[in-house]
């Protein structure tokens, strides 16, 4: 929702609702977003982004390593001949 109302040309809108929405994006764009929980966290944009960035690096991870768990359970299993001989 918040997509189209920035999407929305400004001249398709009357004047107040245009000047509302200008106020608004700059708000949103030159004021950060913190919420202080308790002096606990604060949460910002900052936070939002290195969190996406952890999820996204676990499950690039976790895939992987499902892909080479999957890769070794089916790979055929060596035989005699493929393992060095003992030294006598």
């Amino acid at each position: 929702m918040l997509l189209e109302l920035l999407a929305t040309p400004l001249e398709t809108l009357d004047a107040d609702t245009a000047i509302e929405v200008m106020r608004f994006t700059q708000v949103v764009t030159f004021k950060p977003v913190r919420l202080n929980l308790k002096g606990f966290v604060v949460v910002s944009r900052e936070l939002s982004v290195a969190s996406a960035a952890t999820i996204t690096t676990y499950i690039v991870v976790l895939a992987q390593l499902a892909l080479t768990i999957s890769a070794g359970l089916s790979a055929p299993s060596p035989t005699s001949r493929d393992q060095p001989a003992a030294a006598p």
